[in-house]
């Protein structure tokens, strides 16, 4: 199984032009206000990343299984995040 995600994970990167992403150096030639946002985002965060870590994604000394567990715990932290504003949004509702 690990395998397979590993797969996925490559043919992801691999096929990221196809989502537009490949653009976001100059994104205001392509996508509409909402990809170029985006894109506007992932560049800040990749600076913050650069500032913070001294390092940018192309780094290379992680496994594919270290950069799953970065991943997972990024998932992680989302769910609670969710979870926080479900419980915000429900108790505004009582």
């Amino acid at each position: 199984m690990p395998a397979q995600l590993i797969i996925l994970i490559v043919r992801i990167v691999e096929a990221k032009k196809d989502i537009g992403l490949s653009n976001c150096t100059n994104p205001e030639e392509r996508g509409s206000k909402i990809e170029r946002s985006i894109c506007d985002r992932i560049l800040q965060r990749a600076d913050v990343g650069k500032d913070k870590y001294g390092v940018t994604m192309e780094r290379e000394d992680l496994s594919p299984i270290q950069w799953l567990r970065h991943a997972q715990e990024e998932a992680l932290d989302l769910a609670v995040y969710l979870e926080k504003i479900i419980e915000v949004i429900n108790t505004k509702d009582k």
